[in-house]
């Protein structure tokens, strides 16, 4: 299990296994004017893995292109 923060920007989040390690994708959009002020939410993350493996953790993020109104 593995804690993490969201903020307003936040866009979801991929789980990519390549049998040596475990990513979490982070998406984000940069802010738009209306959003509210970023006040992070913690959140926690369970992967299921096959019996007896080992992975390591890693984390990634990416931008995706905003949509403000």
């Amino acid at each position: 299990m593995v804690a993490h923060s969201l903020s307003p920007a936040y866009a979801g989040g991929a789980v990519v296994d390549d049998g040596k390690a475990v990513t979490f994708v982070s998406r984000f959009r940069s802010p738009c004017p209306s959003d509210p002020l970023p006040m992070p939410i913690e959140t926690r993350f369970a992967f299921a893995l096959p019996k007896h493996a080992a992975r390591a953790y890693r984390e990634a993020s990416c931008t995706i292109p905003p949509h403000c109104d």
